[in-house]
């Protein structure tokens, strides 16, 4: 989904298209909670993934914002983990056909 885009509008359809390709993914009950779910992942994560660096960038250096941004998806990505294991298999409507 790469489209030139002025101001971050290209990126304004990304929630919908992730709405779109929800049912193929999620089963349909589930859908609305995976949605809100995703959204609000989105809303926390881009502004905090862009201050976290930025504020460590200002006091040493680009390299250290890298390496503040690397560590911090790294630390999330150990403390989600254990979610990912107790979450569903994805629903497939191909194989309920």
């Amino acid at each position: 989904m790469a489209s030139p885009s002025r101001g971050g509008t290209g990126a304004a359809g990304h929630p919908a298209a992730a709405f779109h390709d929800g049912p193929e993914e999620v089963h349909p009950e589930a859908l609305g909670g995976a949605g809100g779910r995703y959204l609000a992942g989105n809303t926390i994560g881009g502004p905090a993934g862009r201050l976290l660096p930025s504020f460590v960038t200002d006091l040493a250096g680009w390299r250290w914002g890298l390496a503040a941004a690397a560590l911090a998806a790294a630390l999330l990505t150990v403390a989600f983990w254990p979610c990912c294991s107790r979450c569903p298999r994805p629903f497939s409507a191909h194989a309920h056909l």
